[in-house]
């Protein structure tokens, strides 16, 4: 008889299979500056919304392109917070540069209505040299969102 105990042996936990978890839809958190954009003169119309640092390269895919008539931007944190409307999509063309909170009732006042084709906003103030780099280099800077596209969500059709 051996007084040697041999080690007991652990089976492995079967594993259990991978759960695929859903994707999430990307939050913002961000709600300044914020910006409504109207199709029409006294801020009538159609109006969207944007919020936070943000370029939209082309107003055409939020159905806005050369129909701005009317705006209100506003950052409850920064007076020097900037907007910049572009004549031409991907931030190129003539510009309008507005700074801190502001309401535009029609935008012909400034010589810009129905005009802008994209814009850019940024809770900072945006230097003249930093607008013009954007310009160059046709794309917002890298901590700034971005609109490309609206996804819109088909409704899904139930079988019987």
């Amino acid at each position: 008889m051996s007084l040697i105990k041999k080690p007991a042996v652990k089976k492995a936990a079967p594993k259990k299979p991978a759960v695929l978890k859903k994707a999430r839809k990307p939050v913002v958190k961000q709600a300044n500056p914020s910006l409504s954009l109207f199709t029409d003169t006294d801020f009538g119309g159609t109006r969207q919304r944007f919020r936070g640092n943000l370029g939209v390269r082309n107003l055409g895919v939020v159905g806005l392109d050369n129909d701005v008539e009317s705006l209100q931007f506003a950052s409850a944190t920064n007076n020097n917070a900037t907007l910049v409307l572009f004549a031409d999509r991907n931030y190129q063309g003539r510009r309008l540069v507005l700074r801190g909170n502001r309401s535009v009732s029609d935008l012909a006042d400034l010589n810009f209505e129905n005009t802008a084709s994209s814009f850019i906003m940024a809770n900072t103030n945006l230097s003249d040299q930093d607008i013009t780099d954007i310009q160059n280099a046709r794309e917002v800077p890298n901590n700034f969102g971005e609109i490309l596209a609206v996804v819109r969500k088909a409704r899904a059709k139930r079988s019987k």
